[in-house]
């Protein structure tokens, strides 16, 4: 009963939002405006304390920077065909010793791609270099330190295509 209840208040949302969407966003975009050092605070704070949230974020912030803002709205997950859990399940299997979620972060270990974001040529989510770049087996957690040594450079030129 609750299951449907909550389904139908979803399905409302929804339509309401469609038929609203750009007062609502104009509305959201003001707020974010005029309280930005509440929501940068309360952010940063969340992020400390829920790490779902912080991968999340992460990620999303990754994703984005790699399509060079070209996610159109999209949410990560949508695009890369995998959710945050399962995410955070293929993180958790390859920790190595003193990896935890209480150090994921520039002093401790970030997220690393086994074949660079560089190597790959792709402008839009569609695109099957995009696909490969962001598939769970390309991503490993990997210390700092090390991921930002390892920076983008390649030791040898190859075709990402064949590898994955």
């Amino acid at each position: 009963m609750l299951n449907e209840m909550t389904s139908k208040r979803r399905e409302y949302y929804k339509v309401r939002y469609k038929a609203n969407r750009n007062k609502i966003l104009s509305r959201i975009r003001a707020y974010q405006k005029t309280h930005k050092k509440e929501r940068n605070a309360y952010e940063r704070e969340r992020r400390k304390i829920d790490s779902k949230f912080k991968l999340n974020g992460d990620i999303s912030g990754l994703i984005r920077r790699s399509l060079k803002g070209n996610k159109n709205g999209n949410h990560w997950e949508d695009l890369v065909g995998y959710t945050l859990n399962d995410l955070k399940k293929h993180l958790e299997k390859r920790f190595t010793e003193g990896m935890s979620w209480d150090n994921h972060g520039l002093k401790g270990w970030a997220i690393d791609h086994k074949i660079l974001i560089a190597a790959f040529n792709f402008t839009s989510p569609n695109h099957r270099d995009f696909k490969r770049c962001w598939a769970l087996k390309n991503l490993q957690p990997m210390w700092a330190k090390d991921n930002q040594e390892k920076s983008n450079k390649l030791d040898k030129p190859f075709q990402p295509s064949l590898l994955i």
